[in-house]
């Protein structure tokens, strides 16, 4: 498939069902990054409540050749309808990727070194509602996340401090 410029090899991605998008109608969205020639591409896509989505996650690099370089087995991308799933720090090398493991309890943020090709997972803030990330430094992170009674609070998180896992265990 075509997707802004990607061509995308469908039987490479985990659990890509055509019988399945069919009958539930999903949907397919790509996040590019030029800066570092990669893209985020979540797919299946399908609202599992009102107004919130699930999907997917694949991330490749080298548009005129796409390279999978992430499709985990076991992590959905989950998000309102009103906001994007993924977002990339100015080097386009880290990515802040809202979604939950369906084998452990829901996350809001998971970040994502491609470069060191690992991952953290950042449990703040209330569940259902991912932060908004904004880059104060290419180590250093605001987090804003929602509170009780629509508050809130926000975190600096530096990436040397985070707790990274290995990327094949996403």
């Amino acid at each position: 498939m075509q997707i802004d410029g990607w061509q995308i090899d469908e039987k490479e991605l985990q659990r890509f069902d055509r019988n399945w998008r069919a009958k539930w109608h999903a949907w397919d969205r790509l996040f590019e990054c030029v800066r570092s020639d990669s893209a985020c591409l979540v797919y299946s896509i399908t609202e599992v409540s009102m107004n919130r989505l699930a999907g997917r996650l694949a991330v490749y690099q080298c548009k005129t050749n796409p390279t999978l370089v992430l499709n985990p087995r076991n992590f959905e991308c989950r998000f309102w309808d009103s906001e994007d799933p993924v977002e990339y720090s100015r080097t386009g090398r880290i990515l802040f990727v809202k979604g939950s493991s369906s084998s452990a309890e829901p996350v809001p943020l998971c970040v994502i070194d491609l470069d060191a090709r690992r991952f953290a997972v950042l449990r703040r803030g209330e569940l259902s509602l991912a932060p908004a990330v904004h880059e104060i430094t290419e180590r250093t992170f605001k987090l804003d996340f929602a509170a009780e009674q629509g508050k809130v609070e926000s975190a600096l998180i530096d990436l040397d401090e985070l707790e990274w896992r290995d990327l094949r265990k996403l």
